[in-house]
């Protein structure tokens, strides 16, 4: 954040305004924030309004020392009209009652200068998450990437985490689904991206959220697509194994299915049933017999009670 501590005329005694900015920079220091005293008359000529336009370009935030006494003061006055067209946070003292609980396109109003010295103290983490998101998603639209669950999802995709750090910064929620209804912790595991799945679980992505397209859950992804690695990541957080599809599959019918017997292995170690039957009335162990898959038959036998 970048904090703008504005002067822009001297209407109460020298004093008083060296208090306030004394009163404002020490908080602000105290939050290791960067800061900007702007203490030029601010007029109509030329060179007076580059000079604020330049030091202000740059602003996040900004504490106008003045304190307004009416609303016509405020609505004739350039500085909290040039805040608002910038969408500047801004903090306004007023003298006036009736306008101190209201807020007008960025520009916040209180009664006081300690007032608003214990409002940036108590929501400081606040005002700096807000100016996180918003030049995060400044800097998505700077670069030409919509912020859409489908492109958050192209990211994850390819694991782009630059890319996928910006979406989160700007508010994409990391359990968000694509246009199909995949999860992104599920496109990450379609996709084989072990880092990315190990990310987004870092972040809070629900380990058992399920797809709309196929009915899986993300370990179930990670087996139709025979990943062993993706698959013993979700295993070891906990993903539940019990779980069955949309479609009534359970998942090491899945893995029967497929044909891969460390996959089989994995997954029965870790608890999933060879003898819950899916939408047929089929089990894993019956279809292992069935289809005479001899090496996942010895493997689930151990497990096998009817």
């Amino acid at each position: 954040m970048n904090w703008l501590i504005l002067l822009p005329g001297k209407s109460e005694t020298d004093a008083e305004y060296e208090r306030k900015t004394a009163c404002y920079t020490e908080l602000l220091e105290k939050k290791h924030a960067s800061y900007t005293v702007f203490n030029e008359e601010i007029n109509s000529s030329a060179a007076s309004l580059q000079s604020f336009l330049t030091t202000a370009a740059e602003a996040t935030h900004c504490i106008i020392v003045k304190r307004y006494r009416t609303e016509a003061e405020i609505a004739d006055d350039f500085v909290p009209g040039y805040i608002c067209g910038r969408n500047v946070p801004g903090f306004v003292e007023i003298g006036f009652k009736g306008f101190c609980d209201t807020s007008s396109d960025g520009l916040r109003f209180f009664q006081s200068s300690d007032d608003i010295i214990k409002d940036i103290d108590a929501n400081y983490r606040l005002y700096q998450k807000d100016e996180t998101q918003k030049a995060a998603f400044k800097a998505l639209f700077d670069a030409g990437i919509p912020f859409t669950a489908d492109s958050f999802a192209t990211y994850i995709a390819t694991d782009n985490r630059y890319i996928c750090r910006l979406f989160l910064a700007a508010g994409m929620g990391i359990n968000c689904s694509n246009s199909e209804g995949t999860p992104m912790l599920n496109v990450a595991a379609r996709n084989e991206q072990y880092e990315c799945v190990k990310w987004l679980l870092k972040n809070g992505a629900d380990i058992n959220g399920v797809s709309k397209d196929r009915g899986y859950s993300a370990v179930m992804d990670s087996v139709w697509k025979k990943d062993r690695k993706i698959t013993e990541l979700l295993i070891s957080q906990r993903a539940d194994l019990s779980f069955i599809s949309r479609d009534g599959q359970p998942i090491l019918v899945l893995a029967v299915g497929i044909g891969d017997a460390e996959i089989c292995r994995l997954l029965v170690e870790h608890g999933a049933d060879p003898d819950v039957k899916d939408s047929m009335g089929m089990s894993a162990y019956g279809y292992a017999v069935l289809f005479r898959k001899p090496k996942i038959v010895e493997i689930l036998k151990k497990y096998h009670k009817e």
